[in-house]
């Protein structure tokens, strides 16, 4: 006859070793992140680049998606950085997800771009505060990214550059975008590094979108 109590100690035994994993397929469910069912295409495009553009310094200001974008960003952050639903999670996937969903990532691979294209970059809270300074060239920095959650799979980074001068006069716009299609991560028959290689990849198509803004931005001249 086999016993009961061994039988319950091997039942309670598997559970514990595979409770993370359990735990997690259960609450990414009640986890959203910042996967806003529009994405890029209902953006209003103005696909304009500019001929060429003056010399820095430049004024920065984020876009109300953007700033948007940032704030889901951080709380999809925390919640695996320091809230308690990062706890249910085995390290190595707690985290793939903090690393690749730094509110500051995409802001501050605009900022490095835009120094090394022009030289200074200082912020702005609006186009209005910007055109009151003395600073000549006006970019506004647009951003959306889409990470991985329980409605999608398909992590998504969109970014776009558009320029003003001191008079809010249009001088062009520059976009780019990145986008994956993976298989769901929380099938429950995929081991942990799968798991892992696939939430970093939502870190890559943020690189990956800043690499392809910098090319074309690389490709614009300044005025002498």
């Amino acid at each position: 006859m086999i016993n009961k109590r061994f039988l319950l100690a091997s039942w309670l035994s598997c559970l514990t070793r595979n409770s993370k994993i359990v735990m997690s397929s259960l609450i990414v469910l009640l986890i959203s992140g910042c996967a806003s069912e529009r994405f890029g295409d209902d953006i209003d495009h103005k696909k304009i680049a500019p001929v060429s553009l003056p010399k820095g310094p430049v004024a920065l200001v984020l876009s109300d998606l953007a700033t948007e974008t940032a704030k889901e960003l951080d709380i999809y952050n925390r919640r695996y950085k320091s809230g308690m639903i990062g706890g249910l999670y085995m390290d190595s996937i707690r985290q793939a997800y903090v690393d690749t969903s730094d509110p500051e990532l995409g802001i501050a691979g605009v900022t490095r771009m835009l120094k090394a294209k022009f030289g200074k970059v200082e912020r702005f809270k609006s186009v209005e505060e910007a055109s009151h300074g003395d600073i000549k060239l006006i970019v506004k920095l647009d951003m959306q990214t889409r990470l991985i959650n329980d409605r999608s799979s398909d992590p998504a980074s969109y970014l776009s550059l558009e320029f003003s001068d001191v008079n809010q006069q249009y001088l062009g716009k520059l976009e780019s975008m990145s986008r994956r299609t993976l298989t769901p991560v929380w099938t429950g028959h995929k081991r942990e590094k799968e798991i892992v290689s696939d939430i970093r990849q939502q870190g890559e198509i943020q690189a990956h979108a800043l690499e392809l803004l910098e090319q074309k931005l690389s490709d614009v001249p300044l005025k002498n």
